[in-house]
């Protein structure tokens, strides 16, 4: 079988960590990213490898800077030059209770590349790595 390659962010945990252990039972070779807890991710990452991805990376991403997704792509297409899955489960939001989050903070965080934004830039910078594959093309926006 042709190895098969898939992209998930936000995969340091949750439903980022959970899909990226679904696809490595099914066989996939994975890159994964996280924002903030590089241990967790790499924790991740050898899960993955146990449970039978062929390989795995893990990158830092951060969505709110064009540059670190610039750089995402630009390393999985100098690696695999292609990509069959691409699971958008990243995103750019508030790490505490709403209730502790400011307006300042907000009108802040509105300046910046929007999850929808982000994705943008994360879909435009893979469109030409994305090998569409029938049954099996997921992309999961928050």
């Amino acid at each position: 079988m042709s190895p098969r390659y898939a992209l998930v962010t936000g995969a340091g945990g949750g439903i980022g960590a959970a899909t990226a252990l679904a696809l490595a039972a099914e066989g996939y070779s994975l890159w994964i990213t996280y924002a903030t807890s590089e241990a967790g991710a790499h924790v991740i990452a050898d899960q993955c490898s146990l449970a039978g991805a062929p390989e795995v990376h893990v990158t830092r991403l951060d969505l709110r800077d064009p540059q670190s997704i610039s750089y995402l792509a630009a390393n999985v297409s100098g690696v695999w030059g292609q990509l069959h899955v691409l699971v958008n489960n990243g995103a750019v939001c508030h790490y505490r209770p709403f209730e502790e989050i400011g307006i300042d903070e907000v009108i802040r965080f509105s300046g910046l590349p929007s999850s929808a934004a982000s994705v943008a830039l994360l879909s435009l910078e893979m469109k030409r790595l994305v090998k569409q594959l029938p049954g099996k093309m997921f992309v999961r926006n928050r």
